[in-house]
């Protein structure tokens, strides 16, 4: 995506991550879960983790929870 900044501060973050897609292309299923408070970056690093996978074959699933629903069930 142009425009962005570099992401700063998230290299272990996103080796993680990028060790669980390894993981994942072995046959080995694998979940993570991100999440943090508002601004820390998540948004930034799922969309790096995207843009690294891209050229993968692989099937995008996205939830978002609405702050509009914060005491019912996603």
């Amino acid at each position: 995506m142009s425009g962005t900044t570099p992401l700063v501060g998230r290299t272990e973050e996103l080796a993680l991550i990028l060790r669980r897609w390894e993981q994942v292309k072995d046959g080995e299923g694998q979940i993570v879960l991100l999440s943090g408070e508002p601004g820390i970056g998540k948004s930034r690093l799922t969309q790096v983790l995207c843009e690294r996978v891209s050229g993968e074959p692989h099937t995008l699933v996205r939830y978002q929870c609405s702050p509009y629903h914060t005491h019912s069930a996603l």
